[in-house]
């Protein structure tokens, strides 16, 4: 497991100056429509202390900062802090105050119940043995959060009809796979436990959840579901569906039909 933790640093570092590009570019659509959630879920953030898990470029960050000065930026890379601080630095034009803290999720060096908000967006697909890991990175969550605070985490489901197609894709040669794109299967190791995403673009780890299993986790640290979107927008969405999917989203979205969509965006709160 540490030496898979490892890749995942290695990856980060070295995707760090080319990921807000790359990413958020490539899967605009899909990023654009994660953070109007986000924002709209804590829209009262005035003198509020923001734990942002995962960093990354900095770009939820930036929004926060806009509307609170108490924000604190953690991330397991330290080349995509440097990335962070820097974007940071040039928008801040109210002087605030910028935290960043290179640290592992499963061992948050902060005391107990100080954070009331913590934001996890995209971060908890990348770990090395998800059904473990996951349980400790809730365990420390759950520690550092105020009572009556927000967790605000998104899910891949494995339940999205797409994500089962990749059962198929164990049973395909590599080499074959990889005529049709040359980064498939990279870091991968075909001998890993499913669930796992084809590494499409070069990523060490990419995991889907059930719905069952974040039940089971979430009533175990005895928190309240507070919202439970289905998002039916998939990375890598064309231009041209964004109109139908939003269209999907909020019809479906919080249907029974929200636990066939591609990942969960789910608001946690501590009694």
């Amino acid at each position: 497991m540490v030496q898979r933790k490892k890749e995942v640093i290695k990856h980060f570092d070295a995707w760090s100056a080319s990921y807000e590009q790359e990413v958020w570019t490539r899967d605009k659509y899909f990023h654009e429509m994660i953070e109007s959630w986000v924002l709209k879920s804590i829209s009262k953030i005035e003198e509020q202390k923001i734990l942002e898990l995962g960093v990354g470029p900095g770009i939820y960050a930036k929004k926060f900062l806009e509307r609170t000065n108490f924000v604190i930026n953690v991330d397991i890379s330290y080349e995509m802090l440097k990335i962070a601080k820097n974007n940071l630095e040039k928008d801040n034009d109210d002087n605030n105050l910028l935290n960043f803290v290179l640290a592992d999720a499963q061992f948050l060096p902060f005391r107990n119940n100080i954070f009331d908000i913590i934001n996890c967006i995209e971060v908890l697909r990348h770990l090395p043995q998800p059904y473990k890991i996951i349980w400790t990175i809730f365990i420390e969550m759950h520690r550092v959060i105020t009572k009556h605070g927000s967790i605000l985490i998104t899910i891949p489901n494995i339940l999205f009809p797409l994500n089962l197609l990749w059962i198929f894709y164990y049973k395909i040669p590599l080499n074959f796979l990889r005529l049709f794109h040359k980064k498939i299967g990279y870091h991968y190791d075909r001998n890993a436990s499913f669930p796992h995403f084809p590494v499409l673009y070069n990523e060490p780890e990419d995991h889907m959840y059930n719905f069952f299993f974040l039940k089971k986790l979430i009533r175990k640290f005895n928190l309240n579901i507070f919202q439970f979107l289905g998002n039916f927008f998939f990375p890598a969405c064309p231009k041209i569906l964004f109109p139908i999917f939003k269209k999907i989203n909020k019809v479906l979205g919080r249907s029974p039909w929200k636990f066939l969509a591609y990942s969960f965006l789910i608001k946690l709160e501590r009694f």
